[in-house]
């Protein structure tokens, strides 16, 4: 009886889950010059207009870390798209770069998912959520 149980609520769980990542994700389209992580191709970032030169990069939080955690790309024009699988309204995102100096702070309460356009020069930048240092995304920017 304890099995059938067991096997009855990790069904229900997982389709909650479901249910909620669907309910949770945004609409909108992926530009196809996306750097998207595979896992979440189903998962579409949020509407970045499509400009002449601005590429995307889409990092995915997740409860513990984030995806990718590690980005290499030119120098140039980015819309930077944060998808907040947390669970976690309250966030706190900040994008520094490898001198010290905090480029973005975005608190987003009300929406999940974010977007902001920069032009990247050569370095490193460190995205992470304010409340948990370890959660991580490090861009490296390199020349053309």
């Amino acid at each position: 009886m304890a099995p059938s149980l067991l096997i009855g609520a990790l069904v229900l769980v997982t389709g909650l889950t479901a249910s909620a990542l669907a309910w949770l994700a945004p609409t909108g389209k992926v530009p196809p010059t996306a750097v998207v992580n595979k896992a979440d191709a189903a998962i579409p970032a949020p509407a970045v207009p499509q400009e002449e030169g601005a590429r995307v990069i889409v990092v995915t939080v997740r409860p513990g870390w984030m995806e990718p955690s590690e980005l290499t790309l030119p120098e140039g024009e980015y819309w930077l798209v944060v998808q907040n699988r947390t669970g976690r309204r309250e966030a706190t995102f900040r994008l520094d770069s490898d001198g010290g100096s905090r480029l973005l702070e975005v608190r987003e309460p009300r929406r999940p998912d974010w977007r902001r356009r920069l032009n990247l020069s050569t370095g490193g930048y460190t995205l992470t959520e304010a409340n948990h240092p370890d959660w991580v995304c490090r861009i490296s920017i390199t020349a053309r």
